[in-house]
């Protein structure tokens, strides 16, 4: 799965590469706005997530009850999505 997920991300550092090559230009007569705005979303991913793990980490050093609700959080959203599946799956042989 991590492999997946690399050749994935490979192929879009690729793509934005190719795409860098022509989004400036007049490639098309109408409709340039989208692709422009899907092409500077896609590069402030990385810097963004960076902000956000950092604002955590400060958050959490500042306000220690804050990963505790996190975590609770997360757990009652992971339960409710593992409530989903089971009911979806109930047809299962290893449920019965």
């Amino acid at each position: 799965m991590c492999n997946t997920y690399l050749r994935w991300e490979r192929g879009n550092v690729r793509e934005s590469f190719v795409q860098l090559s022509y989004i400036f230009t007049k490639y098309r007569a109408k409709y340039r706005l989208m692709p422009l705005i899907e092409f500077f979303l896609g590069q402030l991913e990385y810097p963004l997530t960076l902000v956000g793990s950092i604002a955590l980490l400060l958050s959490a050093m500042l306000y220690p009850q804050i990963i505790l609700k996190f975590i609770a959080t997360m757990g009652i959203f992971s339960l409710l999505n593992l409530i989903y599946y089971l009911w979806l799956e109930r047809e299962t042989p290893i449920l019965t």
